[in-house]
């Protein structure tokens, strides 16, 4: 299969978006299910768009050039981190800042991560960053009432 991919550039596009599409939809309605800010569908446009970000760098730049896609990378990291900051930044109450809100920026700033991963074909990377963000978004920090 892997020697099929190499070849064929449209189907090794479609599995990237593949992937990018069911790592994004679990992450987003993981932090769905719980009631959080951030669900499936903005999961989902992070991803993908991280993975098309990737994808348009190294179609444009070649996988030699590692600076210019690099930089893509970056930009993309980056305005995740200035989108994370306006959904910390408006859910302050009270001059007070929700853990609950950090996490989800968090969580949106490492879903672009999984997005350039898979966009770059790593994976493995990409999945187990899943993986890893869906036990993440199952712990309990919470302190329980007696």
């Amino acid at each position: 299969m892997n020697s099929f991919l190499q070849h064929n550039y449209y189907a090794h596009v479609i599995v990237k978006f593949f992937v990018s599409f069911i790592c994004g939809f679990l992450i987003g309605m993981e932090r769905q299910r719980h009631n959080k800010n951030a669900g499936a569908r903005t999961h989902l446009t992070i991803s993908l768009s991280a993975t098309a970000l990737m994808i348009l760098a190294i179609e444009c730049f070649g996988e030699t050039n590692s600076g210019d896609i690099t930089r893509i990378a970056a930009a993309a990291i980056q305005g995740m981190g200035f989108l994370g900051a306006g959904v910390i930044l408006h859910n302050v109450k009270d001059d007070q800042v929700r853990v609950e809100v950090i996490t989800t920026a968090a969580i949106m700033w490492a879903t672009t991560v999984v997005g350039l991963c898979i966009g770059f074909g790593k994976f493995f990377i990409g999945i187990i960053l899943t993986l890893v963000m869906l036990i993440i978004s199952n712990i309990d920090t919470r302190k329980k009432s007696k």
